[in-house]
């Protein structure tokens, strides 16, 4: 996640979007900075925030976007008075937890100040665009480190002690390296995601970012979860609901469960590592 600060509560209509940061903080922390920010702000935050979770789809995101978003109007109670050499200043400097951050840190800080001020300038909050025109450093990306096909039949042999949850972390592995999904698309993944053609899976996904696509799921990938799932409902598939996931597991279990099967393999790996 990009930042690790501050506490957001997003509401829309009768929708509440709860952030982690959120959880053990009183509604009176959060009022000294809702009092200091002007209510026209305060919806704009809100509304930008509720449209940076729709186009993503991605709670982490708005997770991130809400803490940056937040530290910042804690510096700068009414955003129109930051000028754009102070948006530069901010967004280079220190933050709670790193007195040096990182490009990759600094980008994400600017990218949630100028989506801000854009959506503040189409709401007619403010004319210009102050964080738009500050220079972003140079983001050099590691290699992604993939596993090697030895590594992969290692964490498999590892995930093969004959229980139900043996089964689906073979099929999270399975399905992680055969579709090269992140672990929130692995968990969004349900019976009613997958649709049959001339014999043939496909599933649709919502990548990062992205419009929903579809594409053909491997029949190693499906076979695997099947065996899976009729293992852990104790029935068969087709008599599932459709609204039945195929894995059975939290986006942060998937994590867990990679790692774990990973030191029982004596190999350093992540969930990360399979989409490589």
């Amino acid at each position: 996640r990009p930042e690790g600060e501050d506490n957001a509560v997003i509401s829309t209509r009768e929708e509440r979007l709860p952030m982690r940061e959120d959880v053990g903080v009183s509604a009176q922390s959060r009022a000294p900075l809702a009092s200091r920010v002007p209510e026209p702000w305060v919806r704009a935050v809100r509304e930008y925030l509720v449209q940076v979770h729709g186009r993503t789809g991605s709670i982490r995101s708005l997770e991130g976007y809400s803490a940056i978003v937040l530290r910042f109007l804690r510096e700068f109670p009414d955003p129109r008075c930051a000028s754009s050499v102070a948006i530069q200043a901010w967004a280079y400097g220190p933050g709670p937890k790193v007195e040096h951050p990182n490009p990759a840190t600094i980008r994400c800080r600017l990218t949630a100040l100028t989506g801000l001020y854009r959506y503040a300038a189409r709401a007619g909050l403010m004319s210009g665009k102050p964080a738009a025109d500050n220079p972003r450093p140079i983001r050099h990306p590691p290699i992604p480190r993939g596993l090697s096909f030895e590594q992969v039949e290692k964490l498999l042999g590892a995930c093969d002690d004959g229980t139900a949850r043996g089964l689906r972390d073979r099929s999270i592995v399975i399905l992680g390296v055969l579709t090269a999904l992140r672990r929130q698309e692995l968990t969004d993944l349900n019976l009613s995601s997958l649709e049959r053609i001339e014999g043939r899976i496909f599933f649709e996904v919502r990548p990062k970012g992205a419009k929903r696509l579809r594409r053909e799921l491997h029949p190693a990938a499906w076979q695997a979860v099947r065996v899976a799932m009729e293992a852990r409902h104790g029935c068969s598939v087709d008599e599932l609901p459709p609204e039945t996931s195929l894995l059975g597991i939290h986006e942060d279990m998937v994590y867990v469960a990679v790692r774990n099967r990973a030191r029982l393999a004596g190999i350093k790996a992540t969930v990360h590592s399979l989409r490589h």
